[in-house]
């Protein structure tokens, strides 16, 4: 059996990308997502989020932990290189999802995709990974990363040319 060639990634945000726990909004995104970027960019594949958070609350909550991160570069050529990898620009589109198990099936009917073509990443099993193949995609799941969790996994470390239909 051959598999689809990922064209869409869904990223869960709070808890995925950003750190569920930083109140005080002084967390950098988890590691590596500007390298997960790049990676999606190269291969032609689209990442929006799938959050159950509001809209605005996802835009404004990712703005600034990008920013804390491209802060706490020196160098001011790295920041300014930085700036532009750690961008909402990045993404292709913010979906928000329901609360309960997360019916992807409105990106993939936005995209107009097979399911197989759509990865799902996120940190929890029932609303994410279920959700996912639920409608038949793929999905990894993440620890939940958290101020004092989760900060050794690693988004530059996905092989985006070898995902099978669940890790």
């Amino acid at each position: 059996m051959s598999i689809s060639i990922i064209k869409v990634v869904a990223l869960d945000v709070y808890g995925t990308i950003l750190a569920f726990d930083d109140v005080d909004d002084s967390f950098p995104p988890r590691r590596g997502i500007e390298d997960f970027f790049d990676n999606c960019e190269e291969r032609g594949i689209k990442v929006v989020t799938s959050s159950d958070g509001g809209t605005g609350n996802v835009k404004n909550d990712l703005s600034i932990s990008f920013k804390v991160a491209i802060e706490r570069i020196a160098d001011p050529e790295e920041r300014r290189k930085m700036k532009e990898r750690l961008s909402l620009k990045r993404f292709d589109d913010f979906f928000q999802l329901d609360q309960g198990t997360k019916d992807f099936s409105e990106i993939i009917g936005h995209y107009d995709i097979i399911p197989s073509q759509l990865l799902v990443i996120g940190d929890n099993l029932n609303k994410d990974i279920y959700g996912a193949f639920r409608v038949g995609a793929r999905a990894i799941l993440c620890p939940i990363y958290g101020i004092d969790q989760g900060g050794d996994w690693d988004f530059g470390m996905i092989d985006l040319d070898n995902i099978e239909n669940a890790q």
